[in-house]
C-alpha cells in the first residue's frame, strides 16, 4: 500500500492477509508490514484498532512482533490464551517459543511453507552507533 491509500483501504487489505495464517502458524509485524508495504508501527496500530467483529472473525491474534513477543497491549491475556488453544507455547513473559517453526514462509501458500531460520533477527545498531564496527 502506498501512501495514498486510504485508511479503510488499508484495513481491508489487512483483514484479508491476517485470513490466509492459518492455525497453528504465526506471521510477525514486519511480514505483515513488507507484504502490505507499510511500516511496522502502522501495523501494530491497525491490529490495535480491530474492532470486536473484526477480533471474531479473523485471526489477529497469530501476529507478533519480529522476535516472538506479545506486546503489551489490552487484548494481550486473550491473545496468549488462544495461540495456548492452537498449541503454540507462550511463556508466561508473552514470548512464543520457538517462532522460527511456527511462522509462515509468505502469504501465497497458507499453512504450505513455514520459514526455517533463526528465531530472531541479529540485534541493530542504536542510530548512533551505524557505520561503526
Amino acid at each position: 500500500m502506498t501512501g495514498g491509500t486510504s485508511s479503510s483501504a488499508q484495513r481491508a487489505a489487512l483483514l484479508a492477509l491476517l485470513e490466509k495464517i492459518p492455525a497453528g502458524r504465526l506471521a510477525t509485524h514486519g511480514q505483515i508490514a513488507a507484504e502490505l508495504r507499510m511500516m511496522r508501527p502502522h501495523v501494530a496500530a491497525l491490529l490495535q484498532d480491530l474492532n470486536d467483529d473484526e477480533r471474531t472473525s479473523v485471526p489477529w491474534h497469530r501476529v507478533v512482533a519480529d522476535g516472538g513477543a506479545i506486546g503489551r497491549h489490552k487484548h494481550r491475556d486473550a491473545q496468549m490464551a488462544r495461540l495456548r488453544a492452537e498449541g503454540i507455547a507462550v511463556a508466561p513473559a508473552g514470548i512464543v517459543d520457538e517462532l522460527s517453526r511456527r511462522r509462515i514462509a509468505d502469504f501465497s501458500a497458507p499453512g504450505a511453507a513455514i520459514e526455517r531460520g533463526p528465531a530472531t533477527a541479529a540485534p541493530s545498531r542504536s542510530r548512533g552507533m551505524k557505520g561503526r564496527p
